[in-house]
């Protein structure tokens, strides 16, 4: 199975990684260890702005506590190479733990010259600052609740994910809080995109998403006959919205 075909990906900045000598058993030798935030908690960052619509996403404590529980089996990567991996939970060579501030990662890593060229020198002198992960939301079978809060505000929830719809000031919202999911791999990039939570868009897209946006908007809009029906036109901008972030995952590294 192509992971990474199924998968979402975010991406930070994480000043706070880091490379710690621990000893052995023994305390004969020490080991280098690569530890950092693969994602931090409870900060908002929007994945998409344009005039009419915004995208934003957060992570919500607890969102890792499942894939920990149930010992996925997730790789320590560089720079998302899956040919280049650092450690792997099932081997004991990467340790996840929820903390207050995000999801830590502990990767024991080898002593080779290689290692030592691209991982450890470059951390240590702040040439990689980033880390990433990649997930899939848990929502299982458990099926979906939508709440109307009867201002025009739509919730929508899962067992891994809830989404909040409202418009303010003629602009359209769409408001994701991740609550659980799986855990594929975590990542340290070159090339983190942006300061913050983590997003998988890259500046200078060529793919025109407010042209895509707003026909996709007309198209929904012409085709119910009732602006009272409101359930039917939330539905439909819901298939838009969804389709609006299918389109921007092709971005996504």
């Amino acid at each position: 199975m192509d992971y990474q075909a199924m998968s979402e990906r975010r991406i930070q900045i994480a000043p706070d990684l880091r490379v710690e000598r621990r000893a052995e058993p023994g305390g004969q030798t020490e080991t280098p260890y690569l530890v950092g935030y693969a994602a931090v908690f409870n900060e908002w960052t929007v994945l998409y702005d344009s005039a009419s619509w915004q995208w934003r996403e957060v992570i919500r404590p607890g969102a890792f506590s499942a894939a920990i529980a149930e010992r996925q089996d997730v790789r320590a990567l560089l720079n998302h190479d899956a040919n280049f991996v650092l450690g792997r939970s099932i081997a004991g060579t990467l340790t996840l733990s929820e903390r207050d501030k995000g999801l830590l990662q502990e990767t024991k890593l080898s002593t080779s010259q290689t290692v030592q060229d691209l991982v450890i020198l470059p951390v240590q002198r702040g040439d990689i600052s980033g880390m990433s992960f990649a997930f899939q939301v848990r929502n299982g079978n458990s099926g979906q609740t939508t709440i109307d809060r009867g201002d025009g505000t739509y919730i929508t929830k899962r067992a891994g994910e809830r989404i909040t719809e409202y418009t303010r000031d003629g602009k359209d919202y769409t408001d994701r809080e991740l609550l659980s999911v799986d855990l594929f791999d975590i990542s340290i990039a070159a090339f983190p995109a942006y300061a913050g939570t983590s997003v998988g868009l890259r500046a200078g897209s060529d793919l025109d998403f407010a042209a895509a946006e707003r026909q996709a908007k007309e198209r929904f809009e012409a085709s119910i006959s009732s602006r009272r029906d409101q359930q039917r036109r939330v539905a439909a901008w819901r298939t838009s919205a969804a389709v609006r972030l299918r389109l921007a995952k092709t971005e996504v590294d």
